[in-house]
C-alpha cells in the first residue's frame, strides 16, 4: 500500500518496478494495485497533481507510453479526468457537469435536504456521476426521470413541481433563488 505522498511517489527511482508501479499499468483511469484508497480519492491526487506540476505529470506520462509501446497488448493510456482552468475535477469530453434542481419557489427551503444528500447518502456521489456518464442519451433521459421521482418522494417530500437536468455551467440559472446546482465530482452545491 502507499504511505507516501503521490509526489513522492512519482519521483521515486522504484515508480516503475512491477507491484509498485505508481500508475495502473492496465488502465491509466484505475488506481495502482499498491494505492490504499479509494478510485475517487486516487482521481482526485492524480489530477490535482497534474494540475500543480504539469511538467513532471508530462516527463511520468512519458515513461508511462514508452512502457506501454514495448508491451504488444492493448491498454489505456489516456486519462479520463482533468482540472478545468479554476481546479474544478472533470471528465474529459463530458459537458454535463452540474446536475441543476429548478424550484417554482426559493430554493433555500431545501438546503438541510441537500446537505443531507451530498454528506451521507450514496445518491449524488462521484459513483453515480460516472454511472451517468456512459449511459447513452436515452439511458441518460431514463437516469433523469428515475432520480427526479426519487427526489420527489424521499429527499424532497414535497408536492411542488421541480426540474431536474445536467447542465454545463451556471448560465441556465435565473438567479432567483430558485437553482441548486450539485457538482458531483467534487461533491459541492450551489444556490443560485
Amino acid at each position: 500500500m502507499m504511505k507516501m505522498n503521490i509526489e513522492e511517489w512519482f519521483s521515486s527511482w522504484k515508480r516503475w518496478e512491477k507491484e509498485h508501479e505508481c500508475l495502473n499499468m492496465e488502465n491509466i483511469n484505475e488506481k495502482p494495485c499498491t494505492y490504499d484508497g479509494s478510485l475517487e480519492d486516487w482521481i482526485k491526487e492524480l489530477t490535482t497533481f497534474i494540475f500543480i506540476y504539469p511538467k513532471e505529470w508530462n516527463r511520468i506520462l512519458s515513461e508511462y507510453k514508452d512502457i506501454h509501446s514495448k508491451q504488444k497488448q492493448q491498454k489505456c493510456d489516456e486519462l479520463d479526468f482533468y482540472r478545468d482552468d479554476e481546479g474544478y475535477l472533470r471528465k474529459v469530453g463530458e459537458k454535463n457537469n452540474l446536475l441543476r434542481f429548478h424550484f417554482e419557489s426559493d430554493c433555500f427551503r431545501y438546503k438541510n435536504q441537500i446537505t443531507y444528500i451530498m454528506e451521507e447518502t450514496q445518491i449524488l456521489t462521484f459513483d453515480e456521476y460516472l454511472k451517468y456518464c456512459r449511459l447513452n442519451e436515452k439511458g441518460r433521459m431514463i437516469y433523469l426521470q428515475r432520480l427526479k421521482s426519487r427526489f420527489s418522494k424521499e429527499v424532497f417530500q414535497t408536492q411542488e413541481e421541480f426540474q431536474i437536468s445536467f447542465e454545463t455551467d451556471y448560465d441556465s440559472s435565473d438567479f432567483n433563488n430558485r437553482d441548486i446546482y450539485v457538482d458531483m465530482l467534487n461533491h459541492t452545491y450551489v444556490f443560485l
